[in-house]
């Protein structure tokens, strides 16, 4: 019962993780349909050629993506035994 709760729970955080960083780029790409989101700066610097503009919007995008799974790649070491972490 304890190796299937486990893997169980290391599959969820799997699912989590990819989950949220989903999560980040729908955000980004959100500017697209004309909704806002972290995208916008990025849609804006594209449509004025201005690179200042774009990086405005793709540094703090990137950086919240990276904030995000580390986050995630902590919990796994927290929570997921050391017997089923995968081999890095």
């Amino acid at each position: 019962m304890e190796s299937f709760l486990a893997t169980r729970l290391t599959h969820d955080f799997g699912r989590g993780k990819t989950s949220a960083i989903i999560n980040v780029g729908t955000a980004t790409l959100a500017a697209l349909i004309g909704v806002g989101g972290l995208g916008e700066p990025i849609i804006s610097g594209l449509n004025l050629n201005d690179y200042n503009t774009i990086l405005q919007g793709a540094i703090p995008a990137a950086l919240l993506a990276l904030l995000v799974q580390f986050f995630f790649d902590g919990l796994d070491r927290i929570f997921v035994p050391k017997g089923l972490r995968l081999k890095q």
